[in-house]
């Protein structure tokens, strides 16, 4: 009792610290990214207040001509199937109820942090991670497809390698350890398993020959 009690004080002590250092190498970034958010603010009031200022000099007949120069009627924004794709992926993370000027950061992530939490076993996620994701279905989606519609050798021989790894019958699944445990004893076994190991009869050479001439290709 007192080895278990001790093992998991230890344990929950260096699962803390883990915490706390965590959670002091997150504040440090949320304070460096706090500061770069707001300079670029600040950068990006300035510029529109500079602007404001420089607009109210023309005419308006003056400011009617530049505008025109600006939006041209004729030429119509990208339609095309990437772009509306990018277009509507900002749109639902930007959150139209927060000025910009005044927190530029969360006018333009809060949808999206609220869209996408941080998934289990993940630390930490954001769009490059869920953009990894995505292409990892993408890849596995084209893989699954049966091998007459790989055209390439390249692409042939990602399937083959690609479903060498899989276990569709679940065969290695009901035999569990079964295959390693069963080599274990085959050169002598393991010390640190129940498979037969006697330090008096084993041999690093016999081991290595049966390694090499079974399992090994030349």
């Amino acid at each position: 009792m007192r080895k278990n009690s001790g093992y998991n004080s230890i344990k929950q002590a260096i699962e803390d610290e883990l915490i706390q250092e965590y959670d002091e190498e997150r504040n440090i970034l949320r304070q460096h990214a706090k500061q770069q958010i707001e300079e670029v603010q600040a950068e990006y009031k300035k510029t529109f207040d500079r602007k404001r200022k420089e607009e109210r000099i023309y005419k308006a007949g003056d400011l009617v001509a530049i505008k025109r120069t600006q939006f041209i009627p004729d030429r119509l924004p990208c339609l095309s199937d990437h772009c509306i794709f990018a277009a509507n992926e900002i749109l639902k993370s930007i959150d139209i109820s927060i000025n910009p000027c005044e927190d530029f950061y969360a006018y333009a992530c809060n949808q999206w942090i609220n869209t996408n939490p941080i998934p289990e076993g993940k630390s930490t996620w954001g769009t490059f991670s869920k953009l990894e994701q995505i292409n990892q279905l993408v890849i596995r989606n084209e893989l699954e497809k049966p091998l007459k519609y790989f055209k390439s050798d390249a692409e042939r021989k990602a399937k083959v390698y690609y479903e060498s790894c899989l276990d569709k019958d679940e065969h290695m699944e009901k035999l569990g350890a079964k295959p390693l445990t069963d080599l274990l004893w085959k050169i002598g076994g393991w010390n640190v398993t129940e498979s037969g190991f006697n330090i008096t009869n084993w041999n690093l050479a016999n081991v290595l020959k049966v390694l090499h001439n079974r399992y090994v290709k030349v």
